[in-house]
Order: structure tokens, then sequence, then C-alpha cells
């Protein structure tokens, strides 16, 4: 059977486009070995691409992952244009916002909506198109007659972590030159686990899976990594905490070590973890530990609390320490309430420059599909799907839309800018000098280079939210 399988076009209102690979699709390449599996990346192909392989592939199957909200009417076009090209293949769709609210795609040109995590449920569906026989027993599909959901099967997420396969990277091998981090590095996914446990009201991970959490074994995640391709220079751990089971993490650096493989890793950890085990931090960063993310949100009792992260600001605190100490270059993320006035803007900067952080991070807090926070300001939104990329304010802002844009753009020009990297510099020459080596385990510097790169960036930004907010205000 010939298998097409999408990733939609890049949306042109999104301000930082992902180049990342799509793991999704080739998690999916993987379950069917014994089909014809075509992936195309619309990213990097046009509309006639996507024509030339229907007429010539001739799939009999079109699977489209739609994962973040702001592909949702990118993924539409998609599936309609298939549809009227070819009125003889299945059609299917599933992804992260799907499972959220697969209404999106009560579409007449999607017969099957795929919900949940797929590992059985999509070779099921294929052996079972393959025999004729029925789909209607299998768990995570909604069948669709003409855009109406006729059958649904709830998907009882009961996956274990041994069945996840490796990747099959031989079927993205063509857009190998494209998927980089945001420095154009050759960078490759790898999941460590899937989910999360715990329950934060502006994250919509654990709502799609429906507050399940699982780990990978240490060994399938070792040998997933001696398998990447050689152009592959650094690993990110797409998780939302890859260091959270800390005896896997452990034992996933031990087998790392003892191989000898060399990788420039980066991924996601959470304040609580980093505070508690330091020393697992240490060892990962003996064999290439490059980067962490950390989601601090608020910077006190009351801006977590409202956003129930579970954490307190002086774990926080105590995170900014230990990451100094242990020479971990971080990004410290936080969010930006569009209700907002001006001095906790002023706030946000002070604890910026307080704890010397040297690239933080500021996105708008946005009310995502299926979030407890969506569900609060669900009446208030008033801008599309295409704007949900944590750079938009998708509600009203309490602040003058203009003034609201320009208070964030300030957050990044102050934090980027080259007076504070260089007092900062000049801070650690002076405790060099006078004998003070000791505060400099406390003062992390940014290369010259990327912080050229930040700075372009940030007048990308001004010139991109300054139109927005004009938009906003008419």
């Amino acid at each position: 059977m010939r298998i097409l399988l999408i990733y939609p076009p890049n949306n042109p209102h999104v301000l930082a486009p992902s180049n990342f690979e799509p793991l999704a699709l080739e998690i999916l390449a993987a379950l069917v070995p014994d089909h014809d599996v075509l992936i195309l990346d619309m990213r990097y192909e046009s509309y006639p691409s996507l024509k030339h392989t229907l007429d010539h592939f001739r799939p009999d199957i079109t699977g489209l992952s739609c994962n973040n909200t702001v592909q949702v009417s990118r993924s539409v076009e998609v599936m309609n244009f298939i549809r009227s090209h070819d009125q003889a293949c299945v059609n299917i769709v599933g992804g992260h916002h799907v499972t959220l609210i697969p209404r999106d795609f009560y579409l007449p040109s999607v017969d099957f909506i795929f919900t949940g995590w797929a590992e059985r449920s999509f070779p099921e569906f294929i052996d079972a198109v393959v025999r004729g026989d029925s789909t209607d027993t299998i768990q995570g599909i909604i069948t669709l007659q003409n855009g109406r959901p006729v059958r649904e099967m709830e998907n009882l997420f009961d996956l274990q972590a041994g069945e996840i396969p490796f990747p099959d990277r031989n079927v993205t091998q063509k857009y190998w030159n494209q998927y980089r981090n945001e420095i154009r590095y050759p960078t490759a996914l790898v999941n460590t686990s899937r989910g999360c446990p715990f329950r934060c009201t502006f994250c919509s991970n654990w709502k799609a899976t429906h507050g399940h959490y699982l780990t990978r074994p240490a060994e399938d995640v070792f040998y997933e990594i001696c398998g990447l391709p050689r152009k592959v220079s650094r690993i990110f751990f797409a998780d939302d905490n890859s260091f959270m089971d800390t005896v896997n993490a452990e034992k996933l650096c031990d087998l790392i070590r003892m191989s000898g493989i060399r990788y420039k890793y980066s991924g996601y950890c959470r304040s609580d973890t980093i505070v508690r085990h330091p020393a697992l931090l240490k060892k990962w960063k003996e064999i290439g530990l490059e980067n962490l993310c950390v989601g601090f949100e608020g910077i006190d009792e009351e801006g977590l609390k409202k956003v129930n992260k579970a954490t307190r600001e002086s774990t926080n605190a105590g995170a900014i320490k230990v990451l100094h100490e242990v020479g971990v270059p971080f990004r410290s993320y936080f969010l930006i309430d569009p209700d907002f006035e001006p001095q906790q803007f002023n706030r946000i900067l002070a604890y910026v420059k307080k704890h010397h952080l040297v690239n933080p991070m500021f996105t708008i807090m946005t009310p995502l599909p299926g979030t407890d926070y969506y569900n609060q300001v669900s009446d208030r939104i008033h801008r599309s799907f295409d704007y949900f990329d944590n750079m938009h304010a998708v509600v009203p802002t309490r602040m003058n839309p203009r003034e609201f844009y320009l208070s964030t753009v300030k957050l990044f020009l102050t934090s980027y800018s080259f007076p504070r990297h260089l007092s900062m510099r000049l801070l650690k020459l002076m405790n060099w000098i006078t004998g003070q080596k000791e505060k400099n385990r406390y003062l992390q510097l940014m290369p010259l280079m990327r912080l050229v790169l930040l700075r372009l960036y940030a007048i990308f930004l001004i010139r991109r939210l300054r139109s927005f907010a004009r938009k906003n205000e008419d």
C-alpha cells in the first residue's frame, strides 16, 4: 500500500517557525515497514509539488499531522486540496491539536481522525484497510461521512513505552539539510518520554494525553541516538521534562559516556528537578549538555500560583544558582500575561538583571485549546488560530496594544543589549582581577556572535509586532 504522510506548510503569521524534523510522521512511517511510505514536508515544498506527488506516487492513504494550533488553517487547505485532486484517496488526519479539538477537521475532505497516541491505532488501521476489514473497533479513531462524525472510538492511552519504535529517518533524508535549530546547527529531535504529570493551566500537553505520562527505557533512547544521521551535531530532547525520571536520565547518561559518542544536548527541565539533582546535571554537562530550557513562567508566588506551576520563586532562584555553579547555559522562560500593566514588565526586567540571566525568553500567554486558561478566557478571544504562536496577544490586553507590544519588545532589547552584556563581561574581569573568582561562577556570558544574531532577530520582531499592534488598534 502507498502511504503519503504530510507535514503542513508554515503559517506566515508565525514569528519564529520551527525547522525541526517531523518526528511524529517518522514514527508513523516506522510502524508500517512493509508498505511504501513517502513523507512530504510542505514547509519546503509547494502545492505544485504536492500535485506532482499525488499524480505520480498515487497514494492509497494520505495522512496529515496537525500538532500545533497555528497549523490548523494550513492543514485544512492541504486536506481540501488533496480531496479536490484525488477523490479516491483515503484521507486521515491526527496530531496534538486534532486530539484536543477534532471538530476542526469535521470536513468533507477528511475520512478518519486519529486522536491521542497512534502507535497502535495507525498500524491496525492500515492492516484493516489492506484486508478490506472494518475499522469500526479500532481505538482512537473518529469516522467521518461527508464531514460528519458517524463513529468515535475513545483512545485508551494504555501504550507501553517499549511499543514506541525508532523513527524512520530515511523517509525524510532529502530534507535533512533543512532540519536545524534556531542558530542553524543540524539538530535531531529525540523523545525520552510522553506526556507530563504536572497540571499547569496554560499547557495543553497533559490535556492531550489525558494526564498520562510514560518514560522510554534508557536503552531505547540510547540506541536511537546511535543511529542518527551523520550530519546531526546536536540533539534536542523534545519532552516537557527530559530529566524528571532521574534514574532513567542517569542511566542514559552513563550509556552515552561509555559509548564515547559525542553530541551537544539540550532540552526542557523544571526548576525543582534542577534544585534536587545538581549532580545529575553535572554529569550531563560532562558529556555535552549544552543548554537547558527552564520554564520559570513567573517571578513571584502570585504569578506561579496563577498558572498552577507547582513550584515556588525560591525554587526558581535556587535553580538559577545551581545552573550557574554547574556551568550549564540555560534559557529562562517567562510568561507575559495580556493583563500586564507597565509595572509588571519592569519587575520582570529587574528580575532578569538581578539574577544575571543572559538568555531570557518572553512568551505571551496564549489560551491554547483544551487548557484551563482557554476555558477561562474563551469568550474574550478575538484572533484566529493563525496567531496562536505565543508571540501575539489573542485576547484583549489591559494596556494599549501598541504599548503592550513595545513593552514586550523592550524586554528583549534591554535583556540583549550590548551595554548590559559588556558590563557583565567587565564585572567578570573585575572579579578575576580582585581575587573574587568565586563570584564568576554565577556569571554566564553569551558568545558575541549569538548576541548579534539575537539583536537582529529583535529588530525583525519589532517590525512585525509594531505592524500587528497597528492593526490591532484599527
